[in-house]
């Protein structure tokens, strides 16, 4: 058989950088077959185009939901091209041999996401022919382009001559087979009305072990074609050892924190309490043990929110991970290592800021890259919106639990907040101890008691069996770490069930108590705080429990 020309097959919603495309593939010796608003595109172009419907038997019809659905188009990917029976079966049928498919579906999750779908618009943008025509080329062996990022790297290895084909075609078709399982995905959740559910991946890195070392791990994933956020995991460059299972969770838990710790600022003006600006930014510093904070503080400078943090329990935060939403500098490293330890140097695992100068990674680099560095600019934006909104996905034996992602904030004006005690109105650096306690405490571990004292946070009682015990556990902490709790801010997870908790820290010398409502024994705990000239905030259990990782 004579060496043929090459085809190539175009019809993409997403059309930026189309005519480039088809033009670089017409210099590289393919003709270009499209259709519809691609072919138009191209024609006006210049570029010459045969139209699809010359190869199916006539145009678009039933309002152009039939365009590139016929055997004639799918022959041509299906074929064998080093079978000379099928090549001479499709030469005797006047069919054409497509070496080359560039074609992606209409956005179904967009429409699927618009206020006003209705049913019948979510149909009118479910793609068939897309589908297919990918699935036809991926089993075809061909060139299966589904995603305009790969448009460019795709002529590039052309024009390299197609080195290691094989390779690069079933990657590519690997990629296409993904894109239409999640597009197939979408339309059979949507049609389920949540009876189905389910997510397709793509890893972003290999991860050594899991949990444990006798754990093996897939590695990190990223959620197939999904809106980019710039706070997702794979958006943290590593710049400094390699992330391991544990500190990817420690990162996903210390970015549950910050970013409520950031919402609760917004949505409670506390630049007004800070001295602060509407556009200025407070400097956050975390400090994390197991995903829970052992320290954190909110100030107007690093180098005050940075030594707050540290200071808030010198002994656990050794080994532990950092997160800032400032810059760390030279000068912040050496705090990081030495703030209040004498000459021995304070070790850690994890440090993760917007940018980590070269200098400061010197100071905290250790032996091996032991001390694991990551950065993303994306930390010092971080605005009213910036919580997670994705569900979040638990694996359980069998199956997974969904849920609605952890997105309360405290809303100190809420109409539902119940004052008791105190008659004053929390103000000035009771507002921000508050906001502070209510994000820390909402992002531990189950049953919390959080205690917070000049936006330093001084005990955090986590993972207690019951709350008195919670209560008990963080009035120990700030003890053992030298912090007086005189006119400390308590938060609560969730009501307290008896007024033995309260009690113990009223004893403390706490002075404002957040909570819920919701115990047959509220009234109890409002009578000991009315006694003690205590401020007891409560809050409805239904709409602000703050149970966590559970």
């Amino acid at each position: 058989m004579s060496k043929r020309k090459k085809n190539a097959l175009i019809s993409v919603y997403n059309k930026d950088g189309i005519v480039e495309f088809a033009k670089r593939l017409i210099l590289l010796g393919y003709r270009i077959f499209s259709s519809g608003g691609t072919a138009d595109m191209l024609k006006k172009a210049g570029i010459k185009v045969t139209n699809v419907s010359r190869l199916v038997g006539g145009g678009a019809i039933l309002g152009h939901r039939v365009v590139t659905i016929s055997r004639e188009l799918h022959a041509g990917l299906l074929a064998n091209k080093f079978s000379e029976a099928d090549m001479l079966e499709l030469q005797s049928l006047g069919l054409r041999v497509f070496d080359l498919v560039c074609v992606d579906c209409y956005p179904l999750k967009q429409e699927i996401a618009k206020p006003n779908a209705t049913f019948e618009m979510v149909i009118e943008k479910t793609d068939i022919g897309g589908p297919l025509i990918l699935r036809s080329a991926i089993k075809g062996d061909r060139i299966a382009l589904c995603d305009s990022r790969d448009r460019m790297e795709v002529i590039e290895w052309l024009e390299a001559g197609q080195p290691d084909e094989l390779t690069f075609i079933r990657t590519l078709a690997a990629k296409a087979e993904t894109y239409v399982a999640d597009y197939v995905l979408t339309s059979a959740m949507y049609r389920g009305s949540g009876k189905y559910y389910g997510f397709i991946g793509e890893k972003v890195c290999d991860v050594r072990y899991g949990e444990n070392p006798q754990q093996k791990s897939a590695g990190l994933f990223k959620t197939f074609n999904a809106d980019n956020d710039s706070l997702a995991l794979y958006n943290f460059k590593q710049i400094a050892g390699e992330f391991g299972y544990v500190n990817f969770t420690d990162l996903d838990r210390m970015l549950q924190t910050i970013t409520h710790i950031m919402a609760g600022y917004h949505k409670n003006h506390l630049w007004h309490n800070m001295g602060m600006n509407e556009l200025d930014l407070p400097c956050v510093a975390l400090g994390v043990k197991h995903g829970n904070c052992c320290g954190a503080a909110i100030a107007s400078t690093p180098i005050q929110a940075l030594a707050d943090m540290l200071d808030g329990n010198l002994l656990s935060i050794f080994g532990g991970a950092i997160i800032t939403n400032f810059p760390i500098t030279k000068e912040l490293a050496s705090m990081i290592s030495y703030f209040h330890s004498g000459s021995v140097r304070r070790i850690m695992d994890v440090v993760v800021a917007p940018s980590i100068t070269e200098d400061a990674q010197t100071i905290l680099n250790r032996k091996d890259a032991a001390c694991k560095m990551a950065v993303n600019p994306a930390l010092s934006l971080l605005g009213p919106n910036c919580l997670s909104k994705e569900p979040l996905m638990r694996k359980v034996r069998g199956g997974f639990l969904v849920q609605q992602n952890y997105d309360f904030v405290l809303d100190l004006n809420a109409a539902s907040l119940k004052r008791y005690g105190d008659d004053f109105a929390p103000a000035g650096q009771t507002r921000i101890d508050m906001v502070l306690a209510s994000a820390i405490c909402a992002t531990s571990n189950s049953n919390t008691i959080t205690l917070v004292k000049n936006g330093k946070l001084i005990g955090n009682g986590v993972g207690q069996q019951d709350r008195k015990e919670c209560c008990e556990l963080a009035v120990k902490r700030a003890d053992d770490a030298d912090h007086s709790t005189k006119r400390a801010v308590a938060c609560s997870d969730s009501f307290f069930p008896f007024p033995d908790g309260p009690k113990i820290l009223i004893q403390a010398g706490v002075k404002t108590i957040l909570s819920l409502s919701g115990s047959l024994k509220d009234n109890l705990t409002i009578d000991l705080c009315k006694k003690e000239n205590v401020s007891l905030i409560m809050m409805p259990n239904a709409e602000a429990r703050m149970f966590f990782n559970h």
